[in-house]
């Protein structure tokens, strides 16, 4: 029955843009960090794996101290510990040590590359992605890239955004960022873009380029 679920779900996704892009992404990746693996299972693949397989691999991995957990509830704090102190106190802790990656997660032959990938859906997309350096990995409380997120894609006069529908360049701007595990950070910087937009990418990316040249001066 899961095997069933996780194939639907499978399916459900192979005409996801976002999700074609990210394999995109992972194909050409650091071939020695572990997010280059595929990590997307489906019937077919999975159908082979036994039961023995599955707990060894659930016994080798799985600790207390290598997960979180996330509640959202309007019980208040109190009852809400109580429920989930109960419902996972049995998770149990194996002190397994954190697991390191000491691999980059892009290699220096995808550095200022343009890839293009034909879309499923009507999408007219730039994005700019930098692999952060580690330092910012040890930076939870702080989160410096969520301050530059916040200045990259304010939408303020003369902000990035600003500059670029001036020109007629492009329609709404993302910025943001994803953990890919250890202490491997992705900051991307999405831009909607115009027909024009299209046309003139590489004004686009100088706009960019000038917008994170102002935030360090």
């Amino acid at each position: 029955r899961e095997l069933g679920a996780i194939d639907q779900e499978y399916a459900k996704n192979v005409e996801n843009d976002d999700i074609r892009a990210y394999y995109v992404l992972k194909e050409l990746g650091n071939p020695e960090h572990p997010n280059h693996s595929f990590g997307m299972g489906n019937r077919a693949a999975l159908s082979g794996v036994s039961q023995a397989t599955l707990k060894q691999w659930y016994h080798d991995h799985y600790s207390a101290n290598r997960m979180r957990l996330e509640v959202i509830s309007p019980l208040p704090l109190g009852k809400l510990k109580e429920i989930v102190v109960d419902a996972f106190k049995d998770v149990p802790n194996k002190n397994l040590p954190a697991i390191a990656i000491p691999a980059p997660l892009f290699t220096d032959a995808l550095r200022d590359k343009m890839i293009y990938i034909e879309p499923i859906k009507q999408l007219r997309q730039l994005t700019l992605l930098w692999e952060l350096p580690e330092r910012f990995g040890a930076m939870r409380e702080t989160k410096p890239e969520l301050i530059i997120c916040h200045i990259l894609g304010n939408e303020g006069k003369s902000s990035l955004i600003d500059e670029l529908k001036n020109d007629k360049l492009a329609e709404g701007v993302q910025c943001g960022t994803q953990h890919i595990g250890g202490k491997s950070y992705g900051l991307f910087l999405q831009i909607d873009l115009t027909d024009a937009g299209v046309k003139d990418i590489n004004k686009v990316i100088l706009r960019c380029f000038e917008a994170i040249a102002n935030m360090k001066d």
